[in-house]
Order: structure tokens, then C-alpha cells, then sequence
């Protein structure tokens, strides 16, 4: 029983981990792609962020980047990682076409923080293998 509660408080914590890095990556994109978004797009900042929580926690779920093991990541999974990563970014990229009817979202916002999230995902997860090996 015990070794089942810290399999499972490992996997939330993976979980959590992944979605708040995920979720992290779209203020980024803003960041980067415009010199001072806060002064014109704190809200589109704020709605995109928001809105996309949902997609990128079902997706994670879906494609079960939580149950990876950190230790002996492979190629494998960083494609299953690039898979749901992929299929978010087109998916928020067709969020964010309806909702830059009421507030503007830059079009390249969704494809930056698809490469953010990539290599901010995979560098977690490989820097938890130089960790162990090194």
C-alpha cells in the first residue's frame, strides 16, 4: 500500500511538474515574440494561458507523458512528447484564430510556444537523466 501512494504522489507530481511548465511556455511566446506585451496584451496573456490549461492537461493525459520514466528517457518518448506537444499547438493555434475575434493574439504566439514547451519538456526530462548518470 505504501509503495502504491508513492508510485501515484510521484506520477501527480510529474503531472503537475509537465502542465505548470506547459502552461508556463505562453506568457514566454509573448514575451518573445513582442517587446512589451504586458502594456497592449495582458489580457490576451492572461485568456490564452487560461484557456489553454484544459487542452494541455488532457493532452498530457491522453498521451501519458506522466508516466514516463525521467531516469531512462528515450527516443520514444520524446516523440510521444513532440506528438502531444504538436497537436496542442494546433489546437491553440485554431483557439486562439476564434478568439482574437474579441482580443488580439499574435498568429505566431501558438507555433513559439509549441518550440518552448518542446525544448523546456525535453530539457526536464534529459537533465533529470544527466542528473542520474552524472
Amino acid at each position: 500500500m505504501v509503495a502504491w501512494w508513492m508510485a501515484m504522489k510521484t506520477t501527480l507530481l510529474k503531472y503537475l511538474t509537465d502542465l505548470s511548465v506547459w502552461v508556463i511556455a505562453a506568457p514566454l511566446a509573448f514575451f518573445l515574440r513582442l517587446d512589451n506585451p504586458w502594456l497592449h496584451y495582458n489580457n490576451a496573456i492572461i485568456l490564452y494561458a487560461m484557456a489553454g490549461i484544459p487542452v494541455k492537461a488532457a493532452l498530457e493525459f491522453v498521451f501519458c507523458l506522466h508516466l514516463q520514466t525521467w531516469r531512462s528517457i528515450g527516443v520514444r518518448d520524446l516523440y510521444a512528447l513532440v506528438r502531444a506537444v504538436s497537436l496542442g499547438t494546433l489546437l491553440l493555434s485554431a483557439l486562439s484564430f476564434f478568439l482574437r475575434l474579441d482580443i488580439p493574439i499574435p498568429r505566431s504566439v501558438p507555433l513559439i510556444e509549441g518550440g518552448l514547451s518542446i525544448l523546456m519538456l525535453g530539457g526536464m526530462r534529459l537533465d533529470s537523466v544527466a542528473y542520474v548518470v552524472g
